[in-house]
């Protein structure tokens, strides 16, 4: 069911796809790839309500199930209960200290609340750690950035986006760093690209036009 519910959705039949995942993690137990698809789903759909009743269950079930815990610590990250996302981190990591995602989001909270030179730190730790992980560069990134670093944030751009050139994030970011610091030319390159890639991406179209004013052009 979680395969047909995959088609659903690559195909936008999202009422379809809906039914199988929730067939599906009805059917299993909590600690399951199922249950942490349903809920994935309502997530990435907008379904913020559903996913956070789904995971109550889900850790009232089965407390120990760590997925269960980062996701929720990731709705309220974004709810900016930064009191609840830390302790849901803490439990996390007091199963186990080497949780890659609860590290990473423990970065980003700390970004949140504006600790930027703590986050760095423990950034720059998960880099040298996880060097091949993109996400880490591109958040990295966020924090150089944060702290008015534009050299920095560019290298850490450029490495997340060797890793993986998909992270449309990391190249919006840096195509305005580039402009920012006048070489409209590598951002124009980039962003004419990823406007013909993503022709609905509006943001990109917004930092093209921002780049060839800028060349005067």
């Amino acid at each position: 069911k979680v395969g047909l519910g995959n088609l659903y959705w690559t195909r936008g039949e999202l009422a379809q796809a809906a039914s199988l995942f929730k067939a599906a993690a009805e059917a299993a137990p909590a600690k399951s790839r199922e249950r942490l698809r349903w809920i994935e789903f309502n997530i990435r759909t907008g379904a913020l309500d559903d996913a956070k009743k789904i995971l109550e269950e889900t850790i009232q079930e089965a407390p120990e199930f760590l997925p269960a815990l980062i996701y929720r610590a990731e709705i309220a990250l974004g709810e900016k209960k930064f009191d609840e996302c830390s302790a849901l981190i803490e439990k996390v990591l007091a199963q186990d200290a080497g949780h890659f995602e609860a590290q990473l989001l423990q970065s980003r909270l700390k970004l949140s609340q504006g600790q930027t030179a703590e986050a760095i730190k423990e950034l720059d730790r998960l880099s040298t750690k996880y060097p091949r992980v993109a996400r880490v560069h591109q958040l990295e990134a966020v924090a150089h950035v944060q702290n008015n670093d534009a050299v920095k944030a560019v290298t850490s751009l450029n490495q997340a986006l060797v890793l993986d050139p998909t992270l449309t994030d990391a190249s919006l970011l840096l195509a305005e760093l580039n402009i920012r610091k006048g070489d409209t030319a590598s951002a124009i390159t980039a962003l004419t690209q990823l406007v013909k890639q993503m022709p609905g991406l509006k943001r990109a179209q917004y930092l093209l036009a921002a780049a060839y004013a800028a060349r005067g052009t």
